[in-house]
């Protein structure tokens, strides 16, 4: 069993995530649960609009341009673009500043290397691709590294000396799903566009299939699925929801693009897990431990219609339980 790296955290504790990641929101979410009096927030509400704009969500290739980026952020040398998160640190008397996300680790650590706060920082990855925003953290400023990788897969030898292996912190909601009973007929696709044309091959493959198909955020899409699908009562549209927890509860088998989060949630539920084919590299390398870890199978509606059936019981195969759900484990 892995260790709980959370439980030796002090009782005051801070955990940021950003917008711009859906899936640290939702690890953010399952830390909170699990550590008493501990506040979450969005890195975006804490830092000024220059800051925002420097558009760290999405770092350059190469270390240097990053460093130059942070340069021209260092101008702000009163740190009034970091003001409120200084003051929420302090005040707070935060201890513990664990970040979900690698643009609320630089800021932290940043403060951190001007001396304006004292406090811990771990960072938690909660993908299984080391893109460049966490490849250029400032390092030195960082106290442990929370990661699903083995150590292995670190090519870094700052991240390696603090590196933690931990379990995804899903929701322990998901975990109450395994032993609930599954309709095989329904099945949750959330694969953002590409879910349109999935949910309606799934509809035309079987007259007795219903579909909860989840646009997220996405109001574009949304208003798409809601025209596409109005004269089909076997497809239930799902706009922004803050969990798909109530989904997952009515579905047997789950459709989705390779999000690591997602598959740790339909993993803890026991749902079985069908992914899309990647399209980028932080989804291919998702994709790729899911199958290992996960038992994830490639999205064939094959697979889903024999799944269905009985003919091909996902919910057997080799599971990892010290990688699904539950972070104490």
């Amino acid at each position: 069993m892995l260790p709980n790296p959370f439980a030796c955290a002090e009782r005051s504790v801070l955990v940021l995530s950003s917008r711009a990641c859906p899936g640290g929101r939702a690890a953010a979410a399952g830390i909170v649960e699990r550590i008493d009096r501990a506040v979450h927030h969005d890195i975006e509400d804490l830092i000024g609009p220059s800051l925002c704009a420097a558009d760290f969500a999405a770092p350059p290739r190469t270390s240097f341009a990053y460093r130059w980026r942070l340069l021209r952020a260092e101008r702000h040398r009163d740190l009034s673009q970091l003001s409120v998160l200084t003051a929420l640190v302090r005040r707070g008397r935060i201890r513990t500043v664990i970040a979900t996300n690698h643009r609320a680790a630089f800021w932290v650590a940043e403060l951190r290397r001007r001396g304006a706060v004292d406090c811990a920082l771990w960072a938690l990855m909660p993908h299984f691709h080391l893109d460049a925003g966490w490849t250029h953290l400032p390092w030195d400023e960082i106290d442990r590294f929370l990661t699903p990788l083995p150590a292995s897969a670190l090519p870094l030898a700052e991240q390696r000396v603090r590196y933690r292996r931990v379990a995804l912190p899903v929701a322990r909601g998901y975990g109450r799903l395994a032993d609930t009973p599954v309709d095989r007929r329904r099945i949750l696709v959330a694969a953002g566009a590409r879910g349109l044309d999935i949910a309606a091959e799934l509809v035309d493959a079987r007259l007795d299939t219903r579909v909860q198909l989840a646009c997220g955020e996405d109001q574009a899409l949304y208003r798409r699925a809601l025209e596409r699908f109005a004269a089909q009562s076997r497809v239930h549209v799902f706009g922004a929801e803050p969990s798909l927890w109530p989904l997952m509860a009515m579905a047997s088998a789950v459709v989705t693009e390779p999000g690591a989060m997602r598959m740790a949630e339909a993993t803890a539920a026991q749902r079985a897990l069908f992914l899309l084919p990647p399209r980028d590299a932080r989804q291919r390398a998702n994709a790729r431990w899911g199958a290992e870890l996960y038992s994830a199978l490639p999205y064939r509606l094959s697979s889903v219609v024999s799944w269905q059936r009985g003919r091909l019981d996902v919910i057997q195969l080799r599971r990892a339980p010290h990688l699904c759900f539950d972070i104490a484990a």
